[in-house]
């Protein structure tokens, strides 16, 4: 991540042309409805046992199963428990992922119903968060944003990652991811467009994006991309400054909100 950039959207401030325009729903109300929305598909999952995967992850796994130390291997270990030097090792470090199992356990024992609970509520909190991400960086339009989380909510390639326990690295690698993002927009100077990138407004949350980016990280492999969408971001940015400095059309900031998104999907693809 470089330590001065615009961010797609607004950041500190606008950048960009204003374009924001309101929806007809409350932000409560739309939070709501999405809450709602995402319990109600993935509800019947609360009823769900350990199955496949999540037998190794967790009930076969010395590093989550009850009695284990808290910590113990975890930082040492793979995503299943084995020395990340062994060559039987999967090589999957996911040592955050493993430590919200064991609290899992601390808190409510061996009940995959609670198992369960947690994915779905990180899967609503996940929504929220995407809805606001695109409500403020990509189309700057609370309806348009309400509609795209309802999609992300309730579409079935989100299945596994919510219904299947071991999936919550991917729903928790993608919350932090988006937080990352959020924090690293929030870092950079407001209305600093030109043909040089703005400096940095505030390194509170420049360093608060790269914590959570890099826990991102630790929960799944893939969190580690959110560092390049940030550059990819600022490229963009930096890119219809230039543009609009020179007196492009103001079709090419349409342009610009594709790009933009298609960046955001490439990252939520990457982490369901």
């Amino acid at each position: 991540m470089v330590v001065t950039g615009s961010a797609c959207g607004g950041g500190g401030g606008d950048r960009a042309p204003s374009r924001r325009r309101g929806g007809g729903l409350a932000p409560a109300g739309a939070a709501a409805l999405l809450a709602g929305a995402s319990c109600l598909v993935f509800g019947r999952s609360l009823q769900g046992e350990f199955v496949h995967d999540d037998v190794w992850a967790i009930v076969n796994n010395p590093d989550v199963r009850p009695g284990a130390p808290l910590r113990g291997g975890v930082f040492s270990n793979d995503f299943w428990g084995k020395g990340m030097a062994e060559r039987a090792s999967h090589k999957s470090y996911r040592p955050l992922c493993v430590l919200t199992f064991q609290l899992n356990i601390l808190l409510t024992g061996m009940d995959p119903f609670y198992f369960h609970a947690a994915n779905v509520i990180l899967h609503c909190l996940v929504t929220l968060v995407l809805m606001y991400t695109c409500d403020k960086t990509v189309f700057r339009n609370r309806g348009l944003a309400f509609v795209t989380a309802l999609l992300f909510a309730v579409h079935p390639v989100h299945t596994e990652a919510v219904a299947g326990i071991v999936g919550r690295a991917d729903v928790l690698a993608c919350l932090l991811f988006l937080l990352a993002f959020l924090s690293y927009n929030r870092s950079v100077a407001p209305g600093g467009v030109g043909e040089r990138f703005p400096p940095t407004a505030s390194p509170f949350f420049l360093l608060l994006s790269l914590f959570l980016g890099t826990c991102a990280m630790l929960v799944k492999e893939t969190g580690v991309t959110v560092f390049g969408v940030c550059l990819l971001c600022d490229l963009f940015s930096l890119s219809h400054a230039q543009e609009e400095s020179l007196g492009s059309h103001p079709e090419m900031w349409d342009l610009g909100t594709v790009s933009d998104t298609s960046q955001l999907q490439f990252a939520l693809r990457s982490n369901p």
